[in-house]
């Protein structure tokens, strides 16, 4: 059953500031990267291979670490108490990646980034079925969805900007953004305990997760997530080298620009889906969302895709934060006495698919270049899109 209390005026607002805040700055330092893959080359002198890995390496730690994390908000510690700890851990990550010497200690700094966010983005979503009531949770996640689009778009902008000065400097920037949220969340964020805190506190924290992450619904979302962010970033990541590299040769600031359109198109997307969902309902959105990104995948494929590419980039924005927005809104609502465990799971899991999509998809990039990434990405999206279809029949019988 739902949660009873809500966050109200000035609570609710310092809240919806901090979560807001938490999804805004994760995106952004994770795709800053993006339009650094030339200075990072140049710096530790590596290949592609191993830059994308500063991707997965943040990307790995920060999808398992969810699994527990959620559920030890909704049990053991609360929400605030992980926020802030992670808040610090990917801060004090951010300062290493600053001052590493070589790419393996790039990628060590980077691992402990996303081990600390894995502890505040989860935690965010729960907050948001904690503290708003269901006829707004639509709206709320539209306005998170917004401020992490902003971060997807920004971010690539920021690095393709600040690395012809140095790559190192936007990192120092992102410790010291981290920092101070951790101490805006610790002194200024008040938010009750979850009931589960109280009614299930005699349950151990591993027995509730393993019944979440057998259920249906929350494993089938999972699933879906995974796939929405696998082909998102790893499309994303070899878009990025393509341009970097001949025939098209264009300058970080160039690709910056086009990294950010998917961006914008997020932007568009965030407003749209929470009005969206609120309306035509949460799967209905979901399928509208996924039959826009196998669209997209779909006009890749053509010829002439970098005539298009501005287009291009703006619907793969657009139709993956439709989905995605639609799927935030669905986990938090299954299990809502265990919302903080079931955001855990479904985060762990497309977070993974964020973190992999660059490392599986680099196969089809070594042997068929762009066209043979987007081929995958299309028929993995066409398979969401029929999967969530049969789903939604399954449900009406």
């Amino acid at each position: 059953m739902e949660s009873s209390f809500t966050c109200k005026g000035l609570s609710a607002l310092k809240v919806l500031i901090g979560i807001g805040l938490v999804v805004f700055l994760g995106p952004f330092g994770g795709n800053m990267v993006l339009s650094m893959f030339g200075s990072l080359k140049e710096s530790f002198n590596a290949d592609v291979f191993w830059v994308t890995m500063g991707i997965t390496a943040y990307m790995i730690p920060f999808s398992f670490a969810q699994l527990f994390s959620g559920a030890f908000s909704d049990i053991v510690y609360g929400r605030v108490k992980p926020v802030v700890y992670g808040l610090l851990t990917y801060s004090i990550g951010a300062f290493g990646v600053a001052f590493s010497p070589n790419i393996f200690s790039f990628l060590l700094f980077r691992s402990i980034q996303g081990l600390g966010n894995a502890f505040a983005f989860p935690i965010s979503m729960a907050i948001v079925g904690d503290c708003f009531p269901r006829e707004l949770r639509g709206r709320i996640m539209g306005f998170l969805s917004l401020s992490s689009t902003l971060g997807i778009s920004l971010g690539p902008l920021f690095g393709g900007y600040i690395s012809p000065v140095n790559w190192r400097l936007g990192f120092l920037i992102l410790a010291l953004a981290f920092t101070a949220l951790s101490a805006y969340f610790y002194f200024a964020v008040k938010i009750p305990n979850p009931p589960s805190l109280k009614e299930a506190s005699h349950k151990a924290p591993l027995k509730v997760l393993a019944k979440l992450v057998t259920n249906i619904d929350v494993f089938f979302l999972s699933l879906v997530g995974f796939i929405v962010f696998f082909v998102r970033a790893g499309s994303i990541a070899y878009i990025s080298d393509t341009l970097f590299t001949p025939p098209f040769s264009l300058s970080s600031d160039v690709i910056a620009w086009y990294l950010s359109l998917a961006g914008i198109g997020g932007l568009i997307g965030s407003i749209v889906a929470g009005f969206l969902i609120d309306v035509l309902g949460r799967v209905a959105s979901l399928i509208i969302g996924e039959s826009l990104l196998m669209l997209t995948f779909v006009v890749f494929l053509s010829e002439n895709w970098f005539n298009l590419l501005a287009l291009l980039m703006v619907t793969l924005g657009f139709s993956a934060t439709i989905a995605f927005t639609a799927l935030n809104t669905l986990v938090v609502e299954i299990k809502p006495l265990f919302r903080g465990t079931a955001s855990s799971i479904y985060s762990s899991f497309r977070f993974l698919g964020y973190a992999l999509g660059p490392l599986l998809l680099y196969i089809p990039y070594a042997y068929c270049s762009l066209k043979g990434v987007v081929t995958v990405c299309a028929i993995f999206s066409t398979a969401t899109l029929i999967a969530t279809v049969f789903m939604m029949l399954r449900k009406k019988r």
